[in-house]
């Protein structure tokens, strides 16, 4: 199986909404309303700002995987003197395609991009069945972190 890995466009548009329908019901994601509209409106952006990359694995022509991260920046700390944090967002990969090393190159090629934006730290979400794959590759818990959800449960 050959695949590449590039920069997502916008003409990859819809299988980038459709990867993420997929990764949500994959996760478990009860679907409380209609996602398709927003997560259009979220790619054009994604795909439009430097705020973020998103990258696409392709294999005879299909995208079959897909992972992004966003860059924000929190004032500095002693652990991060940049301040400059790296979010992954939306990594998924077609369960036909999984154990090919795909993810791990995307996500390992995100790790990259982070760190030429002087990342300090990475940052990711994950579910039940991507915490092995985080922690291989040198993801920590963090025990501090807290959420307050403002919209749902």
């Amino acid at each position: 199986m050959e695949w590449t890995i590039r920069q997502a466009v916008a003409s990859d548009l819809e299988s980038l909404v459709q990867l993420r329908i997929k990764q949500l019901a994959a996760e478990g994601a009860k679907a409380t309303c209609d996602l398709t509209g927003p997560l259009y409106a979220y790619y054009r952006e994604v795909l439009t700002t430097a705020a973020q990359t998103m990258l696409v694995a392709e294999c005879n022509g299909r995208i079959v995987a897909n992972g992004g991260i966003s860059y924000t920046r929190k004032a500095p700390y002693y652990a991060n003197p940049t301040g400059m944090i790296g979010v992954v967002f939306a990594m998924y990969t077609e369960p036909d395609f999984r154990r090919a090393g795909i993810a791990n190159s995307i996500l390992h090629k995100l790790i990259d991009r982070a760190k030429k934006r002087g990342c300090g730290e990475i940052y990711v979400t994950a579910s039940d069945m991507g915490v092995p794959f985080y922690a291989q590759a040198g993801f920590c818990p963090c025990e501090n972190f807290r959420r307050l959800m403002l919209h749902g449960k």
